[in-house]
């Protein structure tokens, strides 16, 4: 989705994260950021074709619920006026139906045989390299894990309303996961991995690779933030537009304070009205298959 070349966009992420861990912009990186506000949600979207296709393959990460979903190609529907509001999240519209109100109907899940095709490609990519044997450079899901673990002064605080507390000790974690995952994955496109325009995975913890592009990025660091204490009900996903990028998925962090963006582009903690983008949907807290539209929405 990233609109820079993979080796300036890697040359840019390790210039920053390494300026914050060397101690030339701590105070930058680690302080709390400014108050935020809640993202809003408009009508029903469909979720990203690449996320559905994940969800199949891998139901451990997107929960029992969300895979079996997947799998089942269960129906959403969408009135008229959301279908081009849906596309604009990157799904494809598979299987139309039509109500007797008029209102038109999807499958969830992309033709398999699309689905087929990119997991044979997949399979192809990685041939080469026995499972036991993990390529020189990477991170064994065993080393994503460990990286979730909190550290001394870090961690989740809830308030009486069961909402993430914005304290240091929370922007203390993310920052350190957000730069830690930004520094070990090497940014590459979907085609040149897998030959494949679209395909949504964790490259650390499913592929033992350490290459992806950003809604790898947020995927991986939604998987270490829950490793680490964070509910999985305060984390979403979010995809926006940019020039500089093009379209671009993040991770964002509801708290009592606001929503909070993690992003492979920088290795700052931004609120969501603060980032560069013009968001066009979003993911519904606990529910990775459940998207609604932001049409217009401009940070």
């Amino acid at each position: 989705m990233n609109g820079f070349g993979p080796e300036a966009l890697a040359r840019m992420m390790r210039g920053l994260a390494l300026s914050c861990l060397a101690g030339l912009a701590v105070t930058a990186c680690a302080t709390t950021p400014p108050a935020s506000s809640h993202m809003p949600v408009a009508g029903v979207a469909m979720p990203p074709a690449g996320l559905i296709d994940m969800c199949r393959r891998a139901p451990e990460i997107c929960g029992s619920a969300a895979g079996a979903q997947a799998d089942a190609g269960a129906a959403i529907v969408l009135a008229s006026a959301d279908i081009p509001l849906a596309e604009a999240t990157g799904a494809t519209l598979p299987a139309l139906r039509e109500s007797a109100d008029g209102a038109k109907a999807y499958r969830l899940a992309p033709d398999a045989d699309l689905l087929e095709s990119a997991s044979d490609t997949r399979a192809g990519e990685r041939g080469d390299a026995p499972a036991d044997q993990p390529d020189a450079g990477t991170v064994t899901q065993k080393q994503a894990e460990q990286l979730a673990e909190p550290a001394e002064g870090e961690g989740a605080v809830l308030n009486g309303d069961d909402r993430l507390v914005a304290a240091p000790e929370l922007f203390a974690l993310l920052n350190r996961v957000n730069q830690s995952i930004n520094m070990q994955i090497r940014p590459r496109d979907d085609q040149d991995v897998y030959g494949v325009s679209e395909y949504w995975t964790l490259p650390l913890t499913l592929e033992g690779t350490a290459e992806g592009d950003c809604e790898d990025y947020a995927l991986e660091k939604r998987q270490a933030l829950i490793a680490a204490g964070i509910p999985e009900r305060a984390l979403f996903l979010a995809v926006g537009y940019s020039l500089a990028t093009g379209r671009h998925a993040v991770l964002v962090v509801s708290t009592d304070q606001g929503d909070y963006v993690l992003d492979n582009m920088t290795p700052y903690i931004l609120p969501w009205t603060q980032t560069p983008y013009q968001w066009t949907a979003r993911q519904m807290p606990g529910d990775l298959l459940s998207w609604r539209h932001m049409a217009e929405l401009t940070s």
